[in-house]
């Protein structure tokens, strides 16, 4: 099967995957439920709230857009937004460290057109709410605060659970700033820091997916700005 361009091959991947079900089903009926593109937050966020609120059944990482697309508010569901480039670079590099998983690695139209699938489902959905990348790594607390008041969720655990959450912060923090040098030292490499995620970004900006990865861009842009907007601090 051939394609006329990338952009209708992505939006066969999107058809495809809303119209298939999950293998990845969410079981056991959860409290809240964090369901987004690989390498946005995802474990951090879910860290956080089992910390913040440790009687809750926390279910992330099943990255698919169907329980975005079919969320109807009677659990909570988060979706977090990064970057496209960052995230589908990322996604890449970590997905090719899996030997069964290189072809799917290097198959940049697929995880592009997943970033959108996602993002879309998530952006028409009124019952779901769109966290950025930024918000929850500068102010992880900021971002409790709305969840807690968004879905009454209670108070927070104790002041021990705040200090975790802190602990966090610094964690995620360091990793951002923390030089390759240094991360080499430790043999942990973030794979923002490594040659092969400079290398995705560069295929990424090329004409072959300029313009996909720019369409998301524009879609990413607006669900930060709406976050922003009606979560003020």
């Amino acid at each position: 099967m051939s394609f006329s361009d990338n952009s209708e091959r992505v939006d066969l991947v999107r058809a495809l995957e809303l119209a298939l079900p999950s293998s990845k089903s969410l079981k056991n009926a959860p409290d809240f439920i964090i369901e987004s593109y690989p390498r946005t937050g995802n474990t951090f966020l879910a860290a956080a709230v089992r910390t913040a609120w440790p009687h809750l059944t926390v279910k992330s990482h099943k990255h698919n857009p169907n329980h975005v697309h079919t969320a109807d508010g009677s659990v909570p569901v988060v979706t977090l937004a990064r970057k496209p480039l960052e995230a589908i670079a990322s996604t890449a590099v970590l997905l090719s460290t899996f030997p069964e998983r290189l072809e799917e690695a290097e198959d940049l139209t697929l995880l592009i057109g997943r970033y959108g699938n996602m993002l879309r489902a998530a952006e028409v959905n009124p019952h779901v709410l769109i966290v950025p990348f930024p918000a929850l790594v500068e102010n992880v607390g900021a971002v409790l605060a709305v969840l807690e008041q968004k879905y009454r969720l209670g108070p927070q655990a104790t002041p021990a659970s705040s200090s975790k959450l802190l602990e966090l912060t610094h964690r995620i923090s360091y990793a951002a700033s923390t030089s390759q040098d240094e991360f080499l030292k430790r043999g942990n490499v973030p794979r923002e820091k490594s040659p092969a995620y400079y290398e995705v970004l560069d295929k990424l900006s090329s004409p072959e997916y300029a313009d996909s990865v720019a369409d998301h861009t524009v879609l990413y842009e607006k669900v930060v700005a709406r976050y922003y907007r009606d979560h003020a601090q």
